[in-house]
């Protein structure tokens, strides 16, 4: 009997120390799941967080690629077409002005033409997408390339402050083109023919003041070079004597203020050439460097 009842409380001890054990060994084992479940759930976000950065730096990478083609297809395209129109005109311009040779006749003698067109360079670019024409100027408005923007931006200046510069010389011109030679102009202008070369200075060409109208024109304005096709006693009297009819046309003083105007309009117009040629040429040149073209 009494060890009955001894090994009962024996198993009743037994029991309530196994009772223990298995709710420690519970606990514990749900602190190890909850660490477990909570380091892989970190894991995961962690693995989320690099999966998003990665996604974003693959979509800028793709976004940089896009930005970079774009910019070579604008840029090969643009120095394909534009620029080479651009500067062909410049240099065509440029030409005119160094030979004196602003104003040509090319067909009748009271059709002279001004080769400073004040919009030969809207012309040119009106039908190029990356850029505007607003109020009779340029603008660039494809600002991705920053070596387009800042290149072509600057020629874009020098070639509005062209169009500005040419038009007020076409005012000028025009003057010149719409007066009449004054008489003291013809006479001296006679004398200076009929001394270089007889008679047939005024007997050939008729009605000769149609003649020493032109003569005026190109005394007046100084394109000495504008009348080289026609009548050889014109073009040998303007070589000639061109210094002699130069001051015969100027004596007044609104003429010498007009001469005057017209030679700083032709300056500013060849600094506004030359600035605008030598960006578009750097441009280029930077274009090539980095490989864009």
């Amino acid at each position: 009997m009494l060890n009955s009842k001894f090994t009962k409380r024996i198993n009743i001890k037994q029991l309530i120390f196994i009772s223990m054990d298995l709710s420690t060994l519970a606990n514990f084992l749900v602190a190890v799941g909850t660490f477990i479940l909570a380091f892989y759930t970190y894991k995961l976000a962690r693995s989320n967080d690099i999966t998003v950065k990665n996604s974003q730096d693959q979509l800028e990478e793709l976004k940089n690629q896009y930005k970079i083609s774009n910019m070579r297809e604008k840029a090969i395209l643009l120095n394909a077409t534009t620029i080479p129109m651009l500067k062909k005109k410049i240099d065509e311009l440029c030409n005119y002005l160094d030979n004196n040779e602003f104003i040509k006749y090319e067909g009748s003698i009271s059709n002279p033409i001004q080769k400073m067109a004040p919009n030969c360079f809207i012309d040119i670019v009106r039908s190029d997408i990356i850029f505007i024409i607003t109020n009779e100027e340029i603008h660039l408005v494809y600002t991705t390339d920053e070596y387009l923007r800042k290149n072509i931006s600057n020629a874009i200046d020098f070639l509005n402050k062209y169009h500005t510069n040419a038009r007020e010389l076409e005012k000028l011109i025009n003057i010149v083109f719409s007066s009449k030679p004054p008489n003291l102009f013809i006479k001296d202008s006679k004398e200076m023919g009929l001394s270089e070369f007889g008679t047939g200075f005024t007997n050939t060409l008729r009605p000769i003041e149609d003649f020493l109208s032109v003569v005026y024109i190109v005394a007046r304005t100084g394109s000495k070079k504008a009348y080289t096709n026609g009548s050889i006693d014109i073009i040998n009297l303007i070589e000639r004597r061109y210094n002699d009819l130069h001051s015969a046309a100027v004596t007044d003083p609104e003429s010498k203020r007009i001469y005057d105007d017209i030679q700083t309009r032709l300056i500013d117009i060849k600094s506004n050439l030359t600035n605008a040629y030598y960006e578009i040429q750097k441009l280029q040149e930077i274009w090539q460097n980095e490989f864009i073209i």
